[in-house]
């Protein structure tokens, strides 16, 4: 039963949803973005491939 302060259905509107974050280097759909020393966006995890200092400074002597 309706009360008599609720609106007509015929005014309801969904709420708005916002669209999720993307990536402005690869365009994925992310909830993380990664940046460097000065604060620009890099990418994010999709683009960006974590690597282990100690194995990269080895590999590439």
């Amino acid at each position: 039963m309706a009360r008599h302060d609720d609106p007509p259905l015929s005014y309801y509107e969904p709420p708005e949803q916002t669209p999720p974050p993307r990536c402005p280097i690869c365009r994925a759909e992310t909830d993380t973005f990664k940046k460097n020393y000065w604060g620009e966006i890099v990418g994010c995890d999709e683009c960006i491939e974590d690597v282990d200092a100690w194995d990269y400074t080895e590999d590439n002597r």
